[in-house]
């Protein structure tokens, strides 16, 4: 079988791995910002932001169930040298239900919400702005 012909579409492996990567930068990025306030980040704490982050990214993008487990998947790959991925990235797609970081969760959600808010009104001001370039 072969599976790099054009009738395989990669888009939904772009998207998930998209996110992915947004969520590692953002959760790397918020670990260093709290680091530099004298906060430091346990490892429970940053696993509900990330779960947040990366389902409030999920909604406002509108993924598949496929993409959006991808995009868990990738993200642990990517920020955890975890030798069980899969029950790692189990426990990140089940971040929702563990009181015990309900706060970083919403925290995720809410910087998700930003997040795509920030995208959307970029695409809104790129729209309204004159190309200067065109005669």
């Amino acid at each position: 079988m072969n599976f790099g012909g054009s009738h395989y579409s990669t888009e939904w492996l772009r998207r998930a791995d998209a996110v992915a990567r947004a969520v590692n930068l953002w959760v790397k990025r918020r670990s260093l910002a709290r680091l530099c306030e004298g906060i430091e980040s346990c490892p429970a704490s940053e696993r509900g932001f990330a779960g947040g982050l990366l389902e409030g990214l999920a909604v406002s993008m509108e993924l598949s169930q496929e993409e959006y487990q991808a995009a868990a998947y990738s993200y642990v790959l990517l920020s955890s040298n975890e030798t069980d991925v899969l029950e790692v990235t189990r426990q990140l797609l089940d971040v929702a239900t563990d009181q015990s970081v309900a706060g970083s969760y919403l925290d995720g959600l809410a910087d998700a919400d930003s997040l795509c808010l920030g995208m959307r009104l970029t695409k809104f001001q790129s729209r309204r702005r004159p190309d200067r370039y065109q005669s």
